[in-house]
């Protein structure tokens, strides 16, 4: 599922309410932690789910399942989002919200993720490199993950926040392969 405007819109609520607090850290991994649940038990999660998500289920049997099942493991506030949440009927999109929450916090701290996709295999320096340049362009820390993607040919391709700087050789012939398309068409 990918992010959307309300996603983040609830993300910004659920941020601002934990940064007042004082418990954005504390939020952010009690709300992981109920992500995580549903990858580390998948039965129970499946089950809990169908129940919370069936529109004929009272909110009450809803808010009372919640509270059994994360009420004494995670703070306040995460647990307050989350009937918030079965309430409104985006528990679905609950992953989407901690993904965009976790952007959030990273961005509060001057800091951005970034993939970074190559034909070969960088060294250690190159990397550095990489990254070095990445801070001086956004003026934040990057958090990089490289991966190497033969089907590039060569170049670099870099998904910085939502901005996506494509130097792959691949792209260039798809290019170049379009505009010779657009040559002939005329």
């Amino acid at each position: 599922m990918k992010a959307t405007r309300i996603t983040h819109r609830y993300a910004r609520a659920i941020f601002a309410v934990a940064s007042a607090a004082g418990v954005v850290r504390e939020t952010l991994a009690d709300l992981q932690a109920v992500v995580g649940y549903r990858e580390s038990d998948r039965d129970a999660a499946q089950q809990l789910s169908s129940v919370l998500l069936h529109p004929r289920v009272w909110e009450a049997k809803k808010s009372a399942l919640i509270d059994g099942a994360f009420g004494a493991g995670i703070g306040k506030i995460a647990l307050r989002c989350l009937h918030l949440l079965v309430r409104t009927g985006r528990l679905r999109e609950g992953p989407v919200i901690v993904d965009a929450l976790e952007a959030l916090i990273r961005e509060s701290e001057g800091r951005q993720t970034a993939l970074v996709s190559t034909a070969v295999e960088l060294s250690d320096d190159r990397r550095r490199e990489i990254v070095g340049r990445l801070e001086q362009l956004t003026g934040k820390t990057i958090e990089a993950t490289f991966s190497v993607e033969p089907r590039l040919l060569g170049g670099i391709v870099i998904h910085l926040g939502d901005r996506l700087i494509d130097g792959s050789v691949r792209y260039h012939l798809d290019t170049m392969r379009a505009d010779i398309k657009g040559l002939y068409l005329h």
